[in-house]
């Protein structure tokens, strides 16, 4: 018997084959919600990683749906890709849980370090057109640190609501530390480890990897199967061919695994605040 995510994600397939679209809410500048008709287009590739959606989704749906990556345009030290593991939301199988770990080659700020793994986590309501359809999001910036950092932001019930550009909610990245915020008051100033935060003129364009589930891994070499070699100016060779989903620490930073799978990073199960 079909999963019920799998099941409403192979109906919105018919229909975007088909050229229909369905109803969707999304929220207005005021706050407030209206109806839209979208139709989600991808191709679809099969469940690779066994959670019940379709990886050719999974990917379109990560990419759509990703934040403004605010880089501070004076960052010494931007090399960077992304990880991503995307699945049914725990608490509502008709939403999506997406979890993203910025990787970077360096940490250049105080105390820097080779290797850098920053994570934060979305929710996204497919049935909703992009970007609208990201409704909650969390960053934590330097996490098990006295310097950590928690911020919120999203278009459900009493949550903050976040920095828009062109729709996009703001995902901000400290110069050389890249402490990951939205709200760069409460997690990115002087007030928090001195972290320094500012809008570039451009979201940052980089390689997104889908490395699947820990029991069905779609990728186990980041090199072979991602971004981190040569070809996209990774220098560094202890990142090398580094395993996402193992124990093995990233570069002298944290556990990537660790990352995708942090119960801290899981956002709200909701959806438009009607």
């Amino acid at each position: 018997m079909a999963r019920p995510a799998l099941r409403l994600f192979e109906s919105a397939l018919a229909l975007a084959l088909a050229g229909a679209s369905v109803a969707a809410c999304h929220p207005t500048s005021d706050g407030r919600c209206t109806n839209q008709d979208h139709s989600v287009l991808f191709d679809p590739a099969g469940d690779g990683d066994d959670d019940g959606l379709d990886d050719g989704f999974e990917d379109a749906a990560a990419r759509a749906y990703l934040p403004f990556l605010a880089t501070h345009p004076e960052d010494a030290c931007a090399l960077s890709g992304m990880v991503f593991r995307a699945r049914p939301h725990p608490d509502d199988p008709s939403l999506i849980h997406v979890v993203y770990s910025r990787l970077y080659q360096l940490d250049c700020g105080l105390n820097g370090h080779v290797g850098d793994n920053e994570a934060f986590g979305v929710t996204i309501d497919p049935r909703r057109a992009p970007p609208a359809g990201l409704v909650a999001l969390i960053a934590i910036s330097h996490e098990g640190t006295p310097c950590e950092r928690v911020t919120t932001c999203g278009s459900c019930a009493g949550m903050p609501r976040c920095d828009l550009i062109d729709g996009r909610p703001v995902l901000y990245a400290s110069r050389d530390k890249h402490g990951s915020a939205v709200d760069v008051g409460g997690g990115c100033s002087l007030g928090s480890c001195f972290d320094s935060c500012e809008l570039p003129e451009r979201a940052a364009d980089v390689p997104l990897v889908n490395v699947g589930e820990p029991e069905a891994p779609l990728a186990s070499d980041l090199t072979d199967q991602g971004f981190i070699d040569e070809a996209h100016g990774w220098s560094e060779p202890t990142l090398f061919h580094h395993d996402p989903w193992s124990d093995a620490i990233f570069g002298d930073a944290g556990h990537i695994a660790g990352d995708l799978a942090d119960a801290d990073v899981l956002t709200p199960a909701c959806t438009c605040d009607i």
